[in-house]
């Protein structure tokens, strides 16, 4: 039985590491997906992705990180279809920051 880290509720199914492990997925794909998984269900700013896909990166990244996240989360919800996981956007808080989580598709 696999529970929710946030609620400690049970949750039905594979969890979605090991869904998407078997997904073929580019290095920043990846990094997304792993950011996400182990804050399911939780929500994160896209600052905080943006973080977490370059804190690796010699140079610290691209001169607009957010415009190569939204390109790779597009290529990664394209993957997700069918696997009955989707990455929505949700606009909220100060500033009308877009947060980033996955979801079960209904």
């Amino acid at each position: 039985m696999t529970t929710c880290p946030c609620c400690g509720g049970h949750i039905e199914g594979p969890t979605p590491l090991e869904i998407f492990q078997h997904v073929p997925l580019t290095g920043l794909e990846r990094v997304i997906i792993d950011t996400l998984a182990r804050r399911y269900p939780r929500a994160i700013p896209s600052p905080e992705l943006v973080e977490e896909m370059y804190r690796d990166h010699y140079s610290g990244g691209p001169e607009q990180p957010e415009r190569v996240m939204r390109v790779v989360l597009t290529r990664l919800r394209r993957k997700l279809e069918g696997t009955g996981w989707t990455i929505p956007n949700r606009r909220s808080g100060r500033g009308n920051v877009s947060r980033y989580r996955l979801e079960r598709e209904q």
